[in-house]
């Protein structure tokens, strides 16, 4: 079940709309790296962007007329998804993104002896 508020929903929408446009931008390279890489870090960039845009308060003061008392109506905010503000589903795409991209990186052997990160998967590989 997907819970959100306001304009949440648009996150997940965005993620499978660009991953249709991938497919148009990369046609032979589904699956790849680049594909991926396209897809979460551009879901990323509109999740932040939204987010600081609509979840931006502002504030108008009005005057109650029939007791001269000064009233600050506030506007903007509460848009998320899974109860995480939309800016930030920009992070976790984008943190997402990387650990993707690392992780196929030492997968598929393109990998730098010097590299502690993939030197580790490629022991474990070894092991099983």
């Amino acid at each position: 079940m997907i819970i959100w508020s306001g304009a949440g929903i648009l996150i997940p929408l965005v993620f499978i709309a660009c991953i249709f446009l991938g497919v148009k931008i990369f046609p032979d390279d589904d699956g790849t790296d680049r594909f991926w890489a396209f897809v979460g870090l551009t879901t990323a960039i509109f999740s932040w962007v939204a987010g600081m845009v609509l979840n931006t308060k502002r504030g108008k003061i009005v005057i109650d007329e029939e007791t001269g008392e000064e009233i600050l109506l506030i506007k903007g905010g509460g848009h998320a998804l899974l109860w995480i503000p939309m800016q930030y589903w920009g992070i976790i795409w984008a943190v997402l993104t990387i650990i993707v991209i690392v992780c196929s990186k030492c997968v598929d052997g393109d990998y730098n002896e010097r590299d502690i990160f993939c030197n580790n998967y490629v022991l474990r590989d070894e092991i099983f």
